[in-house]
């Protein structure tokens, strides 16, 4: 099973792009931090950024209430995205792809 749950804050505004369907593709980045104290007691804050997107219809409604530092909560399926660049090299970046957004 494929799921995953992130909760964080935005670390910018969502963009919204509307393609020729009708449909709409919402995306932004997620940071989620994590505090614990290493084994000598030393304070550790680590950052976890998250690429997110989701395909919908009502996304535009969505997407006014999505503003960098706004904290919210995904849930989603990890995918892999892969394209070749400008050189005609392999890339290929894991993203959420939302099913659940919660303000």
């Amino acid at each position: 099973m494929n799921v995953l749950v992130v909760s964080g804050r935005l670390t910018a505004d969502a963009e919204v792009k509307t393609i020729n369907n009708g449909k709409s593709l919402l995306s932004f980045s997620l940071a989620d931090n994590e505090i614990y104290y290493d084994t000598e007691g030393n304070k550790v804050d680590t950052v976890e950024f998250h690429k997110c997107f989701k395909w919908s219809k009502t996304v535009p409604k969505v997407a006014d209430f999505l503003v960098k530092g706004r904290s919210i909560s995904v849930k989603g399926r990890l995918v892999t995205n892969k394209w070749k660049d400008a050189e005609g090299n392999d890339r290929a970046q894991k993203v959420l792809r939302i099913s659940e957004l919660n303000l």
